[in-house]
This record gives C-alpha cells, sequence and structure tokens, in this order.
C-alpha cells in the first residue's frame, strides 16, 4: 500500500537575543503517513521546515587585498578600485535552528544587487566560496583557505535581488556541525588594473544601501523522528 500523507502547516517566529541577529521566520509542514499505511501499524512522520535567516551584520563586511577591513558602514561591495585593491565581500548566516543530520533539501541565498559602479563585468563571475570567518572579520578573510568548491554566478548590470542557490555549502556546514554558513563573494578576475572603481553593491546585514532587502538564507530541510 502506498503511503499518502496529510499535512499539517504551522508558523513561528523565532526571536533570539537582539545582540546577535534578527528573528528567523520558520514555516513547518509535517507530512502524517495514516496509521497501517506505511508497513506493520506504525506511523512515519517526516518534517519539512524552511528558515529565513538574516545575515548577521556584525560579521558582514568587506576586505581589501591590503588588508583593510570595513566590518560595519560604508558600501559592502565586491570588485576592484582605482587603487588597484581589489575588494572581497563576507557575509555570515546562523544555523543554530538548523538540527543536527537534517537534510538540506533547498538553501537559496537573496542577494540584493544595489549598485554596479564602472565595469566590474570585465571580472566576472561571481564566486561564492565556504570559508570560516572565525569570531570576527580581519584581514586574513581575504584570502582564507575556501572550504569547498567556489558557486559560479553570471552577473548582469540589473538592480534586483537574485536567489542563488547554494545547497552544496550549507549541507557541508551542517554535516561538519557548524553553527554558521559563512560566504566570500569575490570576482574571478580579480582586478582588471585600469585604476578605475569597478565594483558591484550588495546588501548585507545591515541595510547600507537602505533597500530594506538585507542579505539572507533561505534554508529548507527535513527530519525524521
Amino acid at each position: 500500500m502506498r503511503c499518502i500523507p496529510t499535512v499539517r502547516r504551522r508558523h513561528r517566529h523565532v526571536s533570539p537575543a537582539p545582540s546577535r541577529r534578527l528573528g528567523a521566520w520558520i514555516v513547518t509542514v509535517t507530512l502524517l503517513a495514516p496509521l497501517g499505511a506505511c508497513g506493520s501499524g506504525g506511523t512515519s512522520d517526516l518534517t519539512r521546515r524552511r528558515l529565513d535567516i538574516p545575515s548577521i551584520a556584525s560579521l558582514d563586511g568587506t576586505v581589501r587585498s591590503d588588508g583593510e577591513v570595513t566590518a560595519q558602514g560604508g558600501e559592502p561591495k565586491v570588485g576592484d578600485l582605482a587603487s588597484n585593491q581589489e575588494v572581497r565581500m563576507l557575509l555570515s548566516f546562523s544555523l543554530e535552528d538548523v538540527p543536527a543530520g537534517a537534510e538540506i533539501t533547498s538553501a537559496l541565498l537573496r542577494l540584493r544587487t544595489t549598485r554596479v559602479t564602472g565595469e566590474p563585468l570585465l571580472m566576472d563571475p561571481l564566486l561564492i566560496e565556504r570559508v570560516d570567518i572565525g569570531t570576527a572579520l580581519d584581514g586574513t578573510d581575504f584570502s582564507s583557505l575556501a572550504l569547498s568548491s567556489a558557486t559560479n554566478v553570471t552577473m548582469n548590470g540589473l538592480l534586483v535581488t537574485r536567489e542563488i542557490e547554494v545547497t552544496t555549502l550549507v549541507q557541508q556546514d551542517v554535516n561538519e556541525l557548524r553553527t554558521r554558513t559563512d560566504l566570500r563573494l569575490r570576482l574571478f578576475g580579480g582586478t582588471d588594473g585600469d585604476l578605475r572603481d569597478d565594483w558591484f553593491g550588495f546588501e548585507t546585514g545591515d541595510n547600507e544601501y537602505r533597500t530594506g532587502e538585507r542579505a539572507e538564507l533561505s534554508v529548507t530541510y527535513e527530519t525524521t523522528p
């Protein structure tokens, strides 16, 4: 007999300590197989949840190739400057509400492009790497070891919010029992050497560009009892 699950849906809002991050919205769907439908009279439950996790403002920021760090404030960006310095951006998301052993079925990075200065498309694509920021952003995060292969994103000049799939990266963090997913954004070309500003501006957890569309990680996972 084939299991035909019923569905219960509930919503709740998790509000952690305000010094850490904004609350994550959780959507829960519990699939309940009818009694006896899945074998010897037992019940098989599969819980699927979606977390919309804002980035941690205190850990977001940019790091230049000369080691200069802008942890909060300024204009978050990825590209290069007229001084020929490359700029990379880092984002951090808490995984504290994702249980150990969860199967990540989807993880989307929602990233708002706020500004395009110069010709950053000449250094396309955008690379997203899984890293470990540690307790605070510092100059070593510019070139720290990437923990896995990069996700490539082909950019354009549109000021839009993109949903970028990072499922594998988040699953790796869960498998390694990490409490955060830290992401580094950089352009493949690094710097084009034209002594002009060429960069994409992105919104972070600080809402520096005042769009209201902060960087967010939407994670859907499944667990079983």
